[in-house]
């Protein structure tokens, strides 16, 4: 079981590289996260040994890049009818789903990891905090965990990649964005205390705690548990997709 699972992991990864898409997607996000932290964020003008100019704006650039990622990982299948292979594998569902999930989220570990660099050179402008600048690329990995999952479910259920990469862009604004005042309020005026409802699954004010080192066991539930039911309706989609009612 576990070898058909890592054999499935490594042939999606290794289709990120067959073609320049991976390399691209790494590129442009290191690219991007950099400009953004030194131009809007003033990371060098401030002369602090602090990363917070580059983790504030990541939520946004995530938000930006990794639904583009994962508008791919069923919609391709889907639009060139390999997915009938797929499914006819003798590989379960779960194994297709964690798979394909796990071999995107290492792309996304792997752009997070070569903006070390960075890392490195705030520690030559001071002492930095690295605990806390190990917790904040820990927490940009959780947050685009669950955008690559929401876009994962999107992908399933189109062929086209445009439309599946806006749907998990609208979705993945959702979640970040909810518990903002001006989305509350808004919620609030249509009844049923949405507002307050919709503010429990925002996960800004969490990022924004942990990005400074303040780290609470409930916000890391929230996160598992927002992954896990992410991966649970991705099942559920591939469930439907095999009955052919999607």
């Amino acid at each position: 079981m576990k070898s058909q699972l890592y054999t499935l992991l490594k042939r999606e990864f290794k289709s990120y590289f067959q073609n320049p898409i991976g390399a691209i997607y790494i590129s442009l996000y290191v690219f991007f996260s950099v400009l953004i932290a030194i131009q809007i964020g003033q990371l060098i003008e401030f002369n602090e040994a602090s990363l917070y100019s580059f983790f504030e704006f990541q939520p946004y650039i995530l938000l930006l890049f990794v639904p583009a990622l994962g508008m791919r990982i069923w919609s391709e299948d889907n639009k060139s009818g390999t997915i009938d292979v797929l499914l006819s594998l003798p590989i379960k569902d779960y194994q297709l789903i964690l798979g394909k999930y796990f071999a995107s989220l290492l792309i996304c570990l792997i752009a997070l990891i070569a903006c070390i660099p960075l890392w490195i050179s705030i520690n030559f402008l001071g002492k930095a905090d690295n605990f806390i600048a190990l917790g904040g690329f820990i927490s940009c990995l959780m947050i685009a965990s669950i955008y690559l999952v929401i876009s994962m479910a999107i992908s399933m259920v189109t062929k086209n990649q445009i439309i599946a990469y806006l749907i998990s862009l609208l979705f993945g604004f959702l979640f970040l964005a909810s518990g903002m005042p001006i989305v509350i309020n808004m919620l609030d005026g249509i009844g049923f205390n949405l507002g307050n409802l919709f503010a429990q699954i925002s996960l800004l004010d969490d990022f924004e705690n942990m990005i400074i080192g303040q780290f609470s066991y409930s916000a890391i539930i929230k996160f598992i548990l927002i992954i896990g039911f992410g991966l649970y309706i991705n099942f559920e989609f591939l469930k439907l997709k095999r009955w052919g009612h999607i």
